[in-house]
C-alpha cells in the first residue's frame, strides 16, 4: 500500500527548466558564446579582490568498470524513481531510519527543498524536519566550536553540495568541517538542488567575502573539454573525476550515478581538506581577465537580471502595463510606505511631497508580514489621503520592498543585517518602474529609530540620483512624545494607552481602528 502511494505520487520539482530557458533566450538575444570562462574569471577577480581564495573541484564520475556490489545494483536496476529506491534500501539514508520514516521526510530527503529566486540566481526554499534544516535559502551544517571571529569556507554547487539523500551531519560541507578540525574556519553549505555552474557563480558574487575566506566551487557542469583545459591554467583545480576508480577502500561511494552516499561525501571531504591545508593561501599568479571577457561577463549579468525579472512572476508584464494605465504626464514623484498603521507622520510626508510635484504615487508595501494586513493598511492610506487630489495610492506588489527584493526589511524589528542588500529592489525600480511613471523624485522621511530603514535610505541617496531620480528627505513630524512612528503606535495599542493615539493618528485611522475593534 505504501509503495503504491509513493508510486502514484508525482514529485514536484522546481521550475528550473523554465528558468534555464529564459536565461538561454536572453543570452541568444545578445549572441554570446562560450561565456563560462568569462564569468568564472569575473568570480575569481571578485573573490581575490576581497582577500579570499577560490578553488574549483571537479566531481567524481560513476565508475565504468570494476563495480562494487552496490554500484552494480545502481547501474542495472531500473528504478521507477528515487523515492522507490529509497524505500528499496533505507540504510542508504540512515541505519535507524526504517522505524522512523514518514512521507515528508522521505520526499525531502530525496528531492531536497524546492527552489526559489533570489535576485538573479536560485536558492532553496526554507525547510526543516528532524534531519534536514534549510534556513535563508541554504542548508545548515553541524558545526563544532569555532573562534569568535573565524573565517568562512563557502562550498558552492548543486545537489552534490546540498547532499541529497543525506542528513545534515552527512553532507559534504559537514564532513569537510570535521576533516579540517580547525576552530578558525567555519564551513558553510551553499549547495542548491538543480543549480548549474552559472547559478553558483552569481551566488558567489552576491556573497560578502572577508580576507582569508575560502570559496570552493564543486562540480563544474556544464563545461566543454576546451574550457576545462583553460581552467587548469587559471585556477586551483582539484580533479576528482577518477578518484574512485576501483579498487579502492572507501566503500559504497555512489547513491545513484550522480549523487554520493554519506561515505562518498566523507571521502571527497578528505581530498578537499588535504588540498586546502596545502594550497588555500596560494594565488594562481595569473590575471588574464581581458576587456573582452569583462564585457561578456557584464552582458551575462544583465541577461540573468532580465530573465530573473520574467521568472519572478508571470504577472510582471501585467504589473508594468497596469502602471502605464495610471501614468499621468507631469513632474512625478513617489513615496513607498508600509503604514503599519497610517500615522500623522505618514500624512505629513505625503502632504509635503504632494506640494512639490504634479503627481505623487504612494506605493503601499503589499507583503503581508506586518501587524496590520495589507488590505487594512491600503484602506487606511486611501482614507487618509483622499483629500489630496494629485495623490494616487498603488499596491507595491512583489516588486518594491518585498521578500524577493528586500527580505531584510521584514526582519528589521528583530535584527539588523549590516550586509543587507537592496540592489535588486533598486534595479527593478530604476530600470522598470520609474521609467514607466516617468518619476523624477522619491520621497523619504528621516529615520531616527530603525537602522535597517536608515541604511536603505543611505544606499538610496547614492543609487538613485545617478539614474536621474532625486531623493528628497522630509523631516519627521513630532508630537509631545517625540518623533511619530508606527512602532510607537503599535506599542500604545498593545498597552491599551488609547487616550494618547490622537497625537499620533489622523481621525481616519482612529475611525478604522475603532470600527475593527482594535481599540477595546
Amino acid at each position: 500500500m505504501i509503495l503504491r502511494k509513493f508510486y502514484k505520487k508525482r514529485i514536484e520539482r522546481p521550475k528550473i527548466n523554465k528558468w534555464k530557458t529564459l536565461i538561454e533566450e536572453e543570452i541568444n538575444k545578445e549572441s554570446i558564446d562560450h561565456y563560462n570562462i568569462s564569468v568564472l574569471k569575473g568570480v575569481k577577480n571578485y573573490v581575490e579582490d576581497s582577500g579570499g581564495s577560490i578553488m574549483l573541484v571537479e566531481r567524481p564520475q560513476f565508475p565504468v568498470s570494476d563495480y562494487s556490489r552496490n554500484e552494480k545494483r545502481i547501474k542495472l536496476k531500473i528504478w521507477i524513481n528515487r523515492v522507490f529506491k529509497l524505500l528499496y534500501d533505507l540504510r542508504l539514508i540512515s541505519n535507524n531510519t526504517l522505524a522512523k520514516i514518514w512521507l515528508k521526510y522521505t520526499l525531502s530527503s530525496i528531492t531536497g527543498s524546492a527552489n526559489k529566486l533570489r535576485k538573479n540566481y536560485m536558492v532553496n526554499e526554507d525547510f526543516e524536519n528532524s534531519r534536514i534544516k534549510v534556513v535563508h535559502g541554504y542548508r545548515q551544517n553541524v558545526q563544532k566550536n569555532k573562534a569568535q571571529h573565524c573565517n568562512s569556507i563557502f562550498v558552492f554547487g548543486s545537489s552534490l553540495v546540498y547532499s541529497l539523500s543525506c542528513e545534515d551531519e552527512q553532507t559534504l560541507p559537514s564532513f569537510l568541517d570535521f576533516q579540517l578540525n580547525n576552530p578558525n574556519f567555519k564551513t558553510i553549505n551553499k549547495g542548491v538542488s538543480s543549480a548549474d555552474l552559472m547559478n553558483s557563480c552569481f551566488a558567489i558574487l552576491d556573497t560578502k567575502i572577508s580576507p582569508g575566506d575560502i570559496i570552493i566551487l564543486y562540480g563544474l557542469s556544464p563545461l566543454s573539454e576546451n574550457e576545462r583545459l583553460e581552467i587548469k591554467n587559471e585556477f586551483h583545480l582539484l580533479d576528482l573525476t577518477h578518484a574512485f576508480k576501483r579498487p579502492h577502500s572507501y566503500g559504497n561511494i555512489f547513491y545513484d550515478t550522480t549523487h554520493l552516499t554519506a561515505e562518498g561525501n566523507k571521502a571527497v571531504a578528505k581530498f578537499i581538506a588535504k588540498k586546502i591545508k596545502t594550497n588555500y593561501k596560494e594565488k594562481t599568479g595569473t590575471n588574464s581577465f581581458s576587456s573582452k571577457e569583462k564585457e561578456v561577463f557584464h552582458k551575462i549579468e544583465k541577461c540573468r537580471l532580465k530573465a530573473a525579472i520574467r521568472y519572478i512572476n508571470e504577472e510582471f508584464l501585467n504589473y508594468i502595463n497596469t502602471l502605464k494605465t495610471i501614468y499621468t504626464p507631469g513632474n512625478n514623484g513617489i513615496a513607498v510606505m508600509n503604514c503599519n498603521p497610517f500615522t500623522l507622520g505618514h500624512r505629513h510626508l505625503v502632504s509635503c511631497a504632494s506640494k512639490m510635484v504634479d503627481n505623487l504615487y504612494v506605493f503601499v508595501v503589499e507583503e503581508d508580514k506586518s501587524y496590520f494586513k495589507f488590505k487594512q493598511r491600503f484602506k487606511m492610506v486611501n482614507e487618509g489621503v483622499k483629500d489630496l487630489e494629485n495623490v494616487k495610492v498603488i499596491p507595491a506588489g512583489k516588486y518594491v520592498i518585498s521578500s524577493i527584493t528586500f527580505p531584510d526589511y521584514f526582519n528589521k524589528e528583530k535584527t539588523f543585517n549590516p550586509a543587507m542588500d537592496v540592489s535588486f529592489d533598486f534595479e527593478l525600480f530604476t530600470n522598470y518602474i520609474a521609467p514607466v511613471l516617468k518619476l523624477t523624485s522619491r520621497f523619504i522621511g528621516n529615520e531616527p529609530y530603525c537602522k535597517t530603514t536608515r541604511t536603505q535610505h543611505e544606499i538610496m541617496k547614492k543609487t538613485l540620483p545617478p539614474k536621474g531620480i532625486s531623493v528628497i528627505e522630509i523631516e519627521r513630524l513630532e508630537n509631545e512624545y517625540g518623533p511619530i512612528s508606527a512602532t510607537k503606535v503599535r506599542q500604545l495599542i498593545k498597552n491599551k494607552e488609547f487616550e494618547k493615539l490622537a497625537s499620533f493618528l489622523p481621525s481616519t485611522t482612529v475611525a478604522f481602528l475603532t470600527k475593527y475593534n482594535y481599540l477595546h
